[in-house]
């Protein structure tokens, strides 16, 4: 830890930002932080060499395309229980999320006004299965 150079660090982003794994990168980079920090706190280093280093942004946006016709047919012809068609033709046809769908009761579903509020999703947390949020 004490011949780790602010060099180092800056050849390892270099690297990475060559390869395209900016994801990588970043959680690396969190890691070495809290590293440093214990390691100042603990007086095994005296200067920080994260100091500055911010994580890259992501400036790829995914391009989002509908189904095609072919993959359309996949699940029209895919052997699913009334409930699970329902879902995918509501998933499909609305843009919701899977959680978002799945937080879904009654009440939010207006049938006269053909409209669907979402005000909630489903979360998964570690101390409970699940919760609404």
């Amino acid at each position: 830890m004490r011949n780790l150079r602010q060099s180092h660090v800056e050849a390892f982003r270099a690297s990475m930002l060559k390869t395209g794994k900016l994801a990588q990168y970043n959680l690396c980079l969190s890691r070495i932080k809290a590293i440093t920090r214990y390691a100042i706190q603990k007086d095994i280093i005296v200067k920080d060499i994260t100091l500055g280093m911010k994580p890259i942004k992501n400036t790829q946006q995914l391009v989002k395309r509908s189904f095609t016709s072919e993959e359309r047919q996949l699940f029209t012809s895919a052997s699913l229980d009334s409930f699970e068609h329902c879902f995918v033709n509501l998933l499909l046809y609305t843009g919701l999320r899977k959680n978002e769908a799945l937080a879904l009761n009654v009440n939010d579903i207006d049938l006269k006004k053909k409209k669907i509020s979402i005000t909630k999703s489903l979360v998964f947390s570690k101390t409970r299965e699940f919760c609404l949020q």
